[in-house]
């Protein structure tokens, strides 16, 4: 059974790998370590909100991208329809 915190990771890594996104890239341009993000998608912390910000930020999305499951879907569809 996931938890919130293995939605949180599984929602980074759908929306980072979707964009192309390193964990490295991602980590420099948020401003995090790469080893942090790393244990955040595989859900080993909750991450406060001005870490939420800093990621979505560095993605470009918002944050609710990354909390919630519907806008997820749909960023995700938009992003694969741009790539078409």
């Amino acid at each position: 059974m996931k938890t919130p915190r293995s939605f949180f990771g599984a929602a980074l890594v759908a929306v980072r790998t979707s964009l192309d996104i390193s964990q490295y890239r991602l980590a420099k341009d948020s401003g995090l370590s790469e080893k942090y993000l790393n244990l955040l998608e595989h859900g080993a912390y909750d991450p406060q909100v001005s870490t939420v910000l800093k990621i979505s930020r560095a993605l470009g999305v918002s944050a609710g991208v990354l909390l919630d499951e519907q806008e997820r879907i749909e960023v995700a569809n938009s992003i694969c329809e741009e790539q078409d």
